[in-house]
C-alpha cells in the first residue's frame, strides 16, 4: 500500500497499490488474494477509487487486475523506464462486494 500519494502523481507514474509475488509462488492465486486484501485496506482508508499500473508485458499482473474488476483507463509510455504501461482503476466498494464470497476465508477480523 502506498499511503498519501499526492493526487498530482497519480496517472503519471504512481499508483495506490504495489505488490509482488515470489517467482516460485506465482500462478497459485496469491496475487489475487493480495490485491483483494489491499483493496480492503484502501476501503478502510476511505478510498473510493484506486489506481493500479503495470507494464503491458506483465501478462500475469494484467490478468490479476482484470480478474478482480480493474477497468483499463489508458495505455501510455512510462518515460521513467521506457515501457508501455496500463493504467487500471478500481471502484473499491464494487470490487470488494463482487469478490467477497470468493476471498472471505482470507480476511482476518472480518467486519462485513
Amino acid at each position: 500500500m502506498r499511503y498519501n500519494i499526492p493526487k498530482k502523481l497519480l496517472n503519471t507514474w504512481a499508483s495506490h497499490i504495489g505488490y509482488g509475488i515470489r517467482p516460485t509462488e506465482r500462478r497459485k492465486g496469491y496475487a489475487k488474494i493480495a490485491l483483494y486484501l489491499a483493496l480492503l485496506e484502501e476501503q478502510k482508508l476511505g478510498e473510493e477509487n484506486v489506481l493500479l499500473v503495470c507494464s503491458v508485458d506483465n501478462i500475469g499482473s494484467n490478468k490479476t487486475i482484470l480478474a478482480l474488476g480493474g477497468k483499463l483507463e489508458k495505455t501510455k509510455l512510462d518515460e521513467y523506464d521506457n515501457t508501455m504501461t496500463n493504467y487500471y482503476w478500481f471502484n473499491v466498494k464494487e470490487t470488494i462486494e463482487k469478490n467477497y464470497e470468493h476471498y472471505k476465508n482470507f480476511i482476518v477480523n472480518d467486519t462485513k
